[in-house]
């Protein structure tokens, strides 16, 4: 029972830390724009796996990960591209499954992966009402 005590000065002293921790934290504006101008165009993969489930796809997650992302790092290219580059008559990507996905909202974002918020606002403001 005499150690219970202890325990929560303990936790207490690691939340101190932690809150001191958190706010020393700096976010290099510079790095993240490189980061995402090296690899911020696939990180839409889910929504074009999403939308090609939803046109019935088989397999749309594999496709996805086994086929599209890796033409559009070998030809260096947004998703969309590289899913136009993998149309054939008797694969999973037809003319009509691409012609859909150019009037769908999801081609913006494979076009333009910058303009991808997602919930990130909604997420950002419920974590920010969360204090220490």
């Amino acid at each position: 029972m005499r150690a219970y005590s202890e325990i929560m000065v303990y936790v207490y002293q690691q939340m101190l830390n932690t809150e001191r921790l958190l706010k020393s934290i700096l976010i290099d504006e510079t790095r993240c724009r490189e980061n995402f101008d090296r690899q911020g165009r696939l990180v839409v993969a889910e929504l074009l796996h999403l939308f090609l489930q939803r046109e019935g796809v088989p397999e749309a997650h594999h496709f996805v990960n086994k086929e599209v992302v890796p033409r559009a790092r070998e030809l260096d290219c947004n998703l969309f591209e590289a899913v136009k580059s993998l149309v054939s008559a008797e694969g999973p990507i037809t003319k009509a499954i691409i012609n859909r996905l150019e009037q769908d909202l999801v081609h913006q974002f494979l076009v333009m992966p910058e303009t991808y918020l997602g919930d990130a606002v909604s997420s950002a403001l419920r974590e920010a009402q969360n204090k220490l």
